[in-house]
């Protein structure tokens, strides 16, 4: 019930309508901008792992530029690879010169 705003917002013709419209939007183009992110060039990965190499602090220089290369090896997102532990990480059997994990977390 509109009303009293209580009951199944779906059955709001109202609501339905508001949908429809924007749904009718979308499809013509004229909706929001996309936020699609696209992948980092080559030449875009090394320029921040230089900028990152060269900074005094820390974090930037060692931390941030050895989570990006391990991420880009694991082909994986930060919060992926942040939950893989040493323990799961082994040399491979099959390919020696790349590391292998079991289990995250």
């Amino acid at each position: 019930n509109e009303l009293t705003k209580t009951g199944n917002p779906t059955r709001s013709q109202l609501v339905n309508d508001l949908i429809d419209l924007v749904k009718k939007k979308e499809c013509r183009g004229a909706g929001k901008d996309s936020q699609a992110d696209r992948e980092f060039s080559r030449e875009e990965f090394k320029q921040v792992l230089d900028i990152l190499s060269s900074s005094d602090d820390f974090d930037r220089r060692y931390r941030y530029t050895t989570m990006l290369k391990f991420m880009v090896h694991l082909i994986a997102r930060g919060d992926d690879a942040s939950h893989v532990f040493a323990s799961t990480l082994a040399v491979s059997v099959q390919y020696p010169w790349t590391l292998t994990t079991t289990t995250f977390g």
